[in-house]
């Protein structure tokens, strides 16, 4: 090695001491555990009860008071209609009065209440019908209304009855043969002593049991007011060749 080789290699390990002297030793940087922190649990709310609520005191109803109707002079009949027609055999006479007033209809007393409302059922017959409807007060002072109604129900029918069927003196091949009538609604009707049933139009059915030969067959009818009607159906009953 020559001297400036020499040189140079001093030169170089100067320098390497040099920058071993500047270099200072960093920190190791410290880890830190993370200290866990005890946390309180949430407190559950307690579940309160939902208040009842207090029931309030109903007042009683209380009665409405009735108006007092009004009425010119002593007497207001509000029904029926005058000239009205009904199907019926009686109507609903109605209206108002003065309170010191006696009520009258075709005769019969008709009571008045506290608002001085009289009603009363009057009868009536088929066609025309008059009624007279009077008030008077004990000072003599009286007022009266007449009206009509008709009344469309029919007149009462003279009680009858017929036997339609069978024909009297008939004859018959067969043992048994219906009977078939016809009366006033509401009679009661027999035949041969056994009460058979009657409809609202007065028609009645059966059938009648019948011996070989001669039959006469007793039809009775007894109307509501106890009036009897008797009808005789002669028949006879001769057996046929398949019979025998």
């Amino acid at each position: 090695m020559n001297g400036c080789d020499r040189a140079i290699a001093c030169i170089a390990a100067l320098l390497l001491l040099l920058c071993g002297a500047c270099v200072t030793a960093l920190p190791r940087p410290t880890q830190t555990t993370p200290t866990a922190v005890a946390t309180a649990p949430a407190p559950t709310p307690t579940p309160q009860p939902t208040p009842t609520p207090t029931a309030q005191p109903t007042s009683a109803p209380q009665p409405t008071a009735t108006s007092e109707v009004v009425i010119q002079g002593l007497l207001d009949v509000r029904g029926p209609t005058d000239g009205a027609a009904v199907r019926t055999d009686g109507v609903v006479v109605h209206g108002f009065a003065d309170l010191d007033a006696t009520v009258q209809i075709n005769g019969q007393d008709a009571e008045l209440d506290d608002a001085g409302r009289f009603s009363l059922m009057i009868e009536l017959s088929p066609g025309v019908n008059g009624i007279q409807v009077e008030a008077a007060t004990p000072d003599g002072d009286s007022e009266m209304t007449r009206l009509s109604v008709i009344s469309l129900m029919l007149p009462p029918q003279p009680h009858f009855l017929l036997v339609t069927q069978p024909e009297k003196q008939s004859v018959s091949t067969h043992p048994t043969i219906p009977l078939v009538g016809r009366t006033t609604p509401g009679t009661t009707v027999s035949v041969n002593g056994v009460t058979v049933p009657v409809d609202v139009d007065g028609v009645f059915s059966t059938t009648v049991m019948l011996e070989t030969g001669p039959n006469v067959i007793v039809v009775q009818g007894v109307s509501v007011d106890g009036t009897a009607l008797n009808e005789d159906v002669p028949v006879i009953y001769r057996p046929s060749d398949t019979d025998n």
